[in-house]
């Protein structure tokens, strides 16, 4: 699904914008499934640790930012691990033995939308760059724009080695050299290295703003990098298999061609539709 010229564009910038990727009716019926989850969550307060609040300083009222594993708690998102051309997009990048470890749903509520400071995943303030083999995939469900705090990147900051992050804050507040936003539509894909630097804005917007995000990495190195086990790659293989078998049942991808895996056979997941998957990431994960 990728051309050279994206895969090379990724490899010398760190991230990767592709437009269009989810259907209409796809992110129509993901905003759907979303707004159930936020407005449970906005109700209640859940005191869960999948569930995180910010405190919004112009009301003093707690508001949410983001819901871990939205794929357990919507079948809409458990279909999203099954979307062909975001495994076609992983694969690319990734090669063909991929997986896709981890889901969350990152938002912004109107009015108010939580700032990201700038940072790297999976990394320290004092920024040792993370493995290569990580690639962030973001799936817009909302357009992302300057007004509602779009991701701002540092083209290239995937390639350094230590930076302090808040030296690099206290000399040059949010405006650091280099950072640019990236302002996307719904149904766009956003693509990073996890060793990009990157960050938001508030969001001022009036809409609520909703990315959800799935952690990707190459098999090999996060077998041997991140110390992942063969049993719990096998478990979280299920994910994704799982997620291309629902996606035969969502009236919106009949017309697509499934993925197809062309990696390994040690990793390929047989499911029968009554198999119990389980959709939480193990609290000894190795990252």
């Amino acid at each position: 699904m990728l051309s050279q010229d994206q895969v090379d564009f990724y490899a010398e910038n760190g991230y990767l914008h592709l437009p269009g990727i989810l259907s209409a009716a796809e992110v129509a019926q993901l905003q759907a499934a979303t707004d159930r989850l936020i407005e449970f969550a906005s109700a209640l307060q859940v005191p869960q640790p999948d569930y995180y609040y910010i405190r919004n300083p112009d009301t003093g009222q707690d508001i949410l930012r983001r819901i871990n594993f939205p794929g357990k708690r919507a079948t809409e998102c458990q279909a999203l691990y099954g979307h062909p051309g975001i495994l076609a997009i992983t694969e690319g990048l990734l090669g063909r033995d991929f997986i896709v470890a981890d889901d969350a749903l990152v938002i912004k509520m109107p009015e108010y939308g939580a700032p990201v400071p700038w940072h790297r995943d999976l990394a320290t303030g004092v920024m040792h760059r993370a493995s290569d083999s990580l690639a962030v995939v973001g799936v817009d469900l909302d357009a992302s724009t300057l007004d509602n705090g779009a991701v701002y990147v540092v083209p290239g900051s995937h390639k350094w080695d230590l930076v302090d992050i808040q030296d690099m804050v206290d000399e040059h507040g949010f405006d650091i050299p280099g950072a640019a936003p990236v302002e996307t539509q719904a149904g766009d894909v956003l693509v990073h290295a996890a060793n990009l630097l990157h960050a938001s804005r508030v969001g001022r917007g009036g809409r609520v703003r909703r990315t959800i995000y799935f952690g990707t990495f190459g098999i090999d190195p996060y077998m041997h990098e991140y110390q992942a086990s063969d049993t719990l790659v096998k478990l979280q293989m299920q994910y994704m298999f799982r997620g291309i078998q629902l996606r035969r049942k969502m009236a919106y991808s009949q017309a697509e061609q499934p993925f197809a895996w062309k990696g390994s056979a040690a990793w390929q997941v047989d499911l029968d539709e009554a198999d119990h998957v389980e959709w939480g990431v193990p609290s000894a994960r190795p990252y």
